[in-house]
């Protein structure tokens, strides 16, 4: 889900859907921006909803996102359920197009957003799953700035790592939270 918590009052605040019921979106409006806090709807496990979160909901994101930035400067945070880089997940050789969250549509999508290293996949990268893509995307895309990344070039960093797995004593992370 979503929050919205904040010590100066908006002038105004939204709750929206993005596509349908899922995917939480609060709009939270001030005098000189947009804070637009969101939960993107997973992939599933057995990835048997990526076509509606690459095909759908991704590109809807994209529309509000450009919408509003057309009005005022946007500020986008939460949950976004991506690991855009390789350096994002940990081990993502054994991730890559196996993982919500981690396939290579997923990533191309973001990169859409904010920018990426300014190279297509190559078909030679989507038949073997073990090359590196990077961060897949245009250099510019909508404008849109990953701050961590700005200042942390090329540090591992995550902010989630699965109980399930004990992921955090290993430092099996992933990186899924961001500010743009």
């Amino acid at each position: 889900g979503t929050l919205f918590m904040a010590k100066v009052k908006p002038l105004s605040t939204t709750c929206d859907d993005v596509v349908g019921s899922e995917g939480r979106l609060i709009v939270a409006e001030y005098d000189k921006a947009y804070i637009v806090t969101t939960y993107v709807p997973n992939s599933g496990l057995k990835l048997d909803r990526l076509a509606y979160r690459t095909e759908e909901w991704d590109p809807k994101m994209r529309e509000k996102l450009d919408a509003l930035r057309n009005l005022k400067p946007v500020i986008w945070c939460g949950d976004l359920n991506v690991a855009h880089g390789d350096d994002d997940v940990a081990d993502w050789k054994k991730k890559r197009n196996k993982s919500p969250g981690f396939c290579d549509g997923e990533r191309e999508n973001f990169g859409l957003i904010v920018g990426g290293d300014g190279e297509e996949i190559s078909d030679e990268q989507r038949k073997k799953r073990t090359l590196p893509l990077g961060r897949p995307g245009p250099a510019a895309g909508m404008g849109f700035v990953d701050v961590w990344r700005e200042f942390q070039k090329d540090s591992e960093g995550y902010t989630f790592w699965s109980y399930r797995f004990q992921g955090r004593p290993k430092n099996n992370g992933w990186r899924l939270d961001y500010f743009v």
